[in-house]
């Protein structure tokens, strides 16, 4: 199912349509001055048209801030984009960058003074092109998931020259002159964890032989800002998908980058689920290599509290795993974690995290339904759907909002759960059981004596096809189709 995408503004933009109607449902009103009254009326087209996303692009000389203001004011649930516009208005409003664009490609470039007096379009076609691909980068993540870690190269990637042979004091890396290069793809590949994304090396080298360059005093990605680091002398491929089994996380959710073209190539033909980046023959492109990775692959407008502390999360999953070695029994080991799941409604606060996992979790998810943010605040107001997201702490941390449900009533008596989901990074400790049960009991309390439940068969989710069935629900003569009398 495509996006919807609403497109309002006080200039022309009935060309722009064109550019993105294959890449979404777009919803562009009748008249480019009626952008106010599409906001206002709440009978409008706009409104019934109901869009995930909508951009509004003003020219800063037809608009003023108190009508902005006035029309926002009167936002429905979706995420607003907002051009030439200096202050925050309210929780759904982001800043289109169309001021980065013009600075990046120049004011001619993106204007066109012809176009604004023949047809009251201020954009030249170039800029219309830009425009829609910054727009792309924007809804990008609602048509194909968003990757999740980057795995990096070291000798001559995030460093200049061979560290085995050049040593510490002979690798090219500084935070001037011509090996700045390094430190400020370094630099941008540091704002690119920052906001969540994983970090991860994959590198022929012996594991001595780089210790030490952490602690160069211009290497900013120390050891720590890495969720896994491999180095040997083994394929690159096999290095990648043991990172992967590490993280728990399907290889296809995987950027690789590498100076050397036959280290890519071997990734491409026996890793072909991973992207490879193309690498910059001009090493003083890598910064802006490391900006075009994030925008294409990583992108995303909605970061959560469990996207910034991503990394410190699984450093904490490393541990347990360590400490889960050292028990003959997985029940002890669950006893001595001391979890403490904690369970409420989905509400304001964390709509946009249960939004996030119906998007992107994949390995336990029952059923794999896909909904946009707008239609779980839809669900999250109707009183026919309960739904229920959990948090989930231990004695190593917290992996914040992490599991998640949604149960639909049938009638008085009866519900069916249409969603039922866990993040992968909290497998393997029998939560979802416990979270089962909790639910179970809140939906006793409303009335419900029964409830039916299915598994609809991915690519990716067999991890969970026998959760049902272990959890004590009942299979009859429908394959995959289950039901509890939950006052048996």
């Amino acid at each position: 199912m495509l996006p919807k995408l609403a497109l309002l503004s006080n200039v022309n933009l009935d060309s722009l349509k064109f550019r993105l109607r294959k890449e979404c449902e777009l919803f562009l009103p009748a008249g480019y001055g009626t952008w106010l009254q599409e906001l206002l009326y709440e009978k409008s087209d706009f409104y019934k048209f109901v869009p995930e996303l909508c951009f509004i692009i003003l020219h800063k000389e037809k608009a003023s801030t108190n009508e902005i203001k006035l029309a926002t004011g009167k936002l429905p649930g979706c995420h607003f984009f907002i051009s030439d516009l200096n202050e925050n208005i309210g929780d759904f409003i982001h800043d289109f960058p169309l001021s980065q664009i013009i600075l990046k490609h120049g004011q001619n470039s993106v204007y066109s003074p012809k176009m604004w007096y023949l047809a009251s379009n201020p954009f030249s076609a170039f800029g219309e092109k830009l425009i829609a691909e910054k727009i792309m980068q924007f809804i990008r993540p609602a048509i194909i998931p968003s990757k999740k870690c980057l795995v990096l190269d070291l000798d001559n990637t995030l460093w200049g020259g061979v560290i085995g042979e050049d040593g510490i004091n002979g690798i090219k890396l500084d935070n001037h002159g011509q090996n700045a290069r390094f430190y400020d793809f370094q630099k941008e590949l540091l704002e690119i964890h920052k906001k969540g994304i994983l970090l991860a090396v994959a590198s022929k080298n012996n594991l001595e032989d780089i210790e030490p360059v952490f602690a160069h005093n211009s290497m900013l990605l120390k050891k720590e800002y890495f969720v896994s680091i491999i180095a040997n002398w083994q394929p690159k491929s096999e290095s990648i998908r043991q990172i992967a089994k590490t993280l728990n996380i399907g290889v296809d959710s995987l950027v690789f980058v590498d100076d050397n073209p036959l280290e890519r190539e071997e990734v491409r033909l026996n890793c072909p689920e991973v992207v490879v980046a193309d690498f910059p023959e001009d090493t003083s492109l890598l910064p802006e290599l490391a900006i075009d990775l994030y925008e294409k692959y990583f992108y995303s407008w909605n970061l959560t509290e469990e996207d910034l502390n991503k990394t410190q999360m699984y450093a904490e999953n490393e541990k347990r795993e360590e400490s889960k070695k050292t028990f003959t029994c997985l029940d002890d080991f669950i006893k001595d974690l001391n979890i403490q799941l904690e369970i409420k409604k989905v509400d304001n606060l964390t709509i946009a995290r249960a939004s996030q996992m119906l998007e992107k979790t994949n390995q336990f998810n029952l059923t794999t339904k896909r909904y946009t943010e707008t239609e779980v605040v839809q669900m999250a107001n109707d009183s026919q759907i309960l739904m229920l997201i959990g948090s989930v702490k231990d004695k190593f941390g917290d992996n914040g909002f992490s599991i998640l449900c949604i149960a639909k009533l049938k009638s008085e008596t009866e519900a069916e759960i249409d969603s039922f989901l866990m993040s992968c990074r909290i497998m393997g400790r029998k939560i979802e059981f416990d979270f089962l049960r909790e639910t179970e009991k809140i939906l006793a309390n409303t009335g419900v004596k029964t409830i039916y439940a299915s598994y609809i068969p991915s690519a990716k989710n067999n991890p969970c096809k026998n959760f049902y069935a272990d959890a004590g629900y009942k299979n009859d003569t429908i394959v995959n189709e289950y039901w509890m009398n939950i006052n048996d």
